[in-house]
């Protein structure tokens, strides 16, 4: 064999390393990818699943501060209606804000519930069923928050309320006092369970 030979050889073999180099490359490469995806996704799963079974708890705190907007709204329009007069427009405005207030306090732990859920089933089946109990009591605490604003807001609007509206805000606002009372119990329940006996981690 001459020197051009060789040189050909040479060249096809290195070519082929070379080939199979880059072959190597992306099936290793490509697993790294995967690799690094799937640790990124379990974190920001994690750090859901964190973020919710710590809401579940503070969300108590929110609770007591919309009963406090509740009971803030209820004493205005009770005295606009002990004082025969409507609601001023600084107090109408401050109702309506407090309203918007106390719907996104009563939808946090559905906003969590919903991140924590986009990752897959990472909850296990006993916290699940608190959790589905507590989501159920936060709905119906939101829809009574919502009611109550609603009827606040009409109540007041350029008119004197009467004892008719001022009776179905009481009424309101002690459904929300009592599923507030019942949201406490069933939280409760979920603390009692640890984290790692929570979520699949």
């Amino acid at each position: 064999m001459d020197l051009q030979e060789w040189d050909n050889i040479v060249s096809i073999a290195s070519n082929s390393i070379t080939t199979i180099g880059v072959i190597a490359g992306l099936i290793f490469g490509g697993k790294k990818v995967n690799e690094y995806f799937k640790t990124k996704m379990n974190d920001a799963a994690f750090i859901s699943a964190v973020n919710l079974y710590e809401e579940v708890v503070n969300v108590r705190e929110r609770h007591g501060r919309v009963r406090l907007l509740l009971n803030y709204a209820l004493g205005k329009t009770e005295e606009a209606l002990t004082q025969n007069r409507p609601i001023d427009l600084t107090t109408y405005i401050e109702i309506q804000r407090v309203g918007l207030d106390s719907f996104e306090a009563s939808l946090s732990i559905s906003k969590c519930f919903t991140r924590a859920s986009s990752y897959g089933n990472i909850i296990k089946p006993p916290a699940l069923e608190e959790l589905n109990a507590l989501l159920d009591i936060s709905n119906k605490m939101t829809n009574i928050v919502n009611s109550f604003f609603g009827k606040a807001i009409s109540s007041s609007t350029a008119k004197v309320p009467n004892q008719e509206e001022l009776g179905e805000l009481r009424a309101l606002y002690k459904s929300f006092s009592e599923q507030q009372l019942e949201y406490n119990e069933k939280c409760s329940n979920f603390q009692n369970i640890k984290f790692k006996d929570a979520f699949y981690f």
